[in-house]
């Protein structure tokens, strides 16, 4: 198998930057109480002074006496990495070129035109335009190529991925004319650069008439007020609803979205709900508030490998009370706190203050002595097969074990959050070769879509009764898997297949619509829905 040469596949977001690709996963407080000092101050030296900023000391150093000239700002952001590389894996330096971005998606807004879009043989594709963007305003389209921006010639350049990016994000009320393809005709298209919401609940429906389902990307700022507008909507006219609440991927956020949350799906009042505390940092409880605003009854909660942080906590606290099954496949394991602090430079330090407890007081926080470990979880946990059998590969004397508030079930710390009811893992995730195969799916629909007109497809049946046989399967091999062989292309077709419909679908009909689809086939869902039809009792399902 192999790709063109000379290509790259790349996935852009110019506009909608994932806070937590660039710093890891987190969980914080927000901020905004009084501005902390910089976390590295500039001390003036004084000739007889007993002077103890060694790190400043040595850049004077460096400065005055070394060989050769060297930016001493290079140096000073590699000596605050090092120093971070010595603490916890959570704790982050963000550089001034990325913290707006962070900042904006946490919250939940952010400066643009509102586009991703995908780097296919040195041509940007825009694959997603936000609604009510500058971008859909202006008529640009998913399958549009980006070939100039305000004259610059983009494509064909082999740029990197901060140029086109910064050409296009201008202040708000800025014009940018963008040159585009489309079937084959360029057209210029002028947009005005705006300041949008970023939405974090971008999939809420009634699943049946009883039970709702709600899937949080993230815990920004608004996330609280989202779910709550969307619990409104659906609640109209009934009594009580059920939830399905969808946490799988979710990295985490801000605590307080997390618990505020929480406070709607438990009735009683003062239920602790999560309690932080640290060397430096006093212990700070978060309790419900007993104000539930719509009877939610039976609570789902799905999580997987990629669920974090806030994302815990909410699990946690469910579980811990016996409020809700959790469904799905052990969490992250991440039990501490972040908060930021600005520097001098004009980026910050997003420091490790405190750990989080559940309720029962499990810390989900796993060891993070040895790194390379730690960084290997998911891959371990792949070879071990945790994850298609949910037995964990940790020795037991690892694992602390607590007891529930109310029925007294059994349930672990030390690594996360295990699943009430295990989902287990698609085997095909063990296999390399698809998922780099799998991954040239996006590039093939955007390349050819002049050729076989997937973006007419704008219904679900038009779109699932596509195949991938005939002249799409011959053009998908040739271009990305010409040494691959028939028997391994023929287990391999039917989930590419899958994947092949489910793009066509998130880019004409967008991903929220995509995955009401998906969830109609998703053991996820199909395990939650069961649980709550059957009002089955938590202490049967272990």
């Amino acid at each position: 198998m192999k790709s063109p040469e000379n290509t790259e596949y790349k996935i852009w977001q110019p506009f909608l930057l994932a806070a937590m690709t660039a710093i890891g996963i987190m969980i914080g407080l927000k901020a905004g109480e009084k501005p902390h000092p910089p976390l590295i101050e500039s001390v003036p030296y004084t000739a007889g002074q007993k002077y103890t900023g060694r790190v400043e000391e040595l850049l004077r150093f460096i400065e005055s006496k070394y060989v050769d000239s060297i930016s001493t700002d290079t140096i000073l952001e590699a000596a605050i990495y090092s120093i971070l590389e010595k603490l916890d894996p959570h704790s982050a330096y963000i550089p001034p070129s990325e913290l707006e971005d962070i900042n904006d998606q946490m919250n939940s807004n952010f400066r643009g035109i509102g586009i991703e879009s995908v780097m296919v043989d040195d041509t940007a594709y825009v694959y997603n335009v936000l609604d009510k963007s500058p971008a859909k305003k202006a008529g640009l389209q998913p399958f549009d190529q980006i070939i100039a921006v305000d004259g610059q010639i983009v494509a064909g350049k082999n740029l990197e991925f901060s140029v086109i990016r910064n050409l296009l994000r201008k202040n708000s009320g800025t014009e940018v004319k963008i040159k585009i393809r489309r079937s084959g005709k360029e057209k210029l298209i002028t947009a005005i650069v705006g300041d949008m919401p970023v939405y974090t609940v971008n999939t809420a429906y009634i699943l049946d008439d009883s039970i709702m389902f709600i899937k949080i990307d993230r815990f920004a700022s608004t996330t609280y007020k989202e779910f709550m507008d969307q619990v409104e909507k659906m609640f109209e006219g009934k009594n009580r609803m059920d939830l399905i609440l969808d946490l799988r991927g979710n990295p985490g956020g801000f605590l307080p979205e997390a618990t505020n949350i929480l406070s709607q799906i438990f009735e009683e009042k003062g239920n602790l709900l999560v309690f932080t505390e640290g060397k430096n940092a006093l212990k700070s409880t978060y309790e419900t508030t007993g104000k539930r605003f719509f009877n939610i009854d039976q609570v789902a909660v799905l999580i997987d490998e990629n669920s974090a942080s806030a994302s815990e906590i909410i699990a946690g606290a469910l579980q811990d009370w016996d409020r809700g099954a959790v469904v799905g496949r052990r969490s992250y394991g991440k039990g501490l706190v972040q908060e930021q602090f600005d520097l001098r430079n004009g980026g910050a330090v997003r420091l490790t203050v405190s750990r989080y407890y559940t309720p029962t007081g499990r810390t989900l926080q796993r060891d993070y002595q040895d790194k390379v470990l730690y960084e290997n979880d998911f891959q371990d946990r792949l070879e071990s097969g945790d994850l298609f059998s949910g037995k964990t590969s940790s020795p037991e004397k690892d694992v602390n074990i607590y007891y529930t508030k109310k029925l007294k079930r059994k349930v672990t710390g030390n690594g996360g959050i295990s699943p009430d009811i295990f989902v287990p893992a698609d085997s095909i995730w063990l296999d390399d070769s698809f998922h780099e195969l799998e991954s040239y799916i996006l590039p093939f629909v955007l390349r050819n879509e002049g050729k076989f007109g997937f973006s007419s497809l704008k219904k679900y049946s038009d779109i699932f009764s596509l195949k991938l046989t005939g002249s799409i399967e011959k053009a998908f091999l040739d271009q990305f898997a010409s040494e691959i062989s028939p028997q391994v292309w023929k287990a391999y077709r039917p989930k590419m297949e899958t994947s092949l419909k489910n793009t066509i679908a998130t880019i004409n009909l967008g991903a929220s619509a995509t995955l009401r689809e998906k969830n109609n086939k998703d053991a996820f869902v199909s395990k939650a829905i069961n649980y709550i039809r059957k009002n089955t009792a938590l202490n049967n399902l272990k």
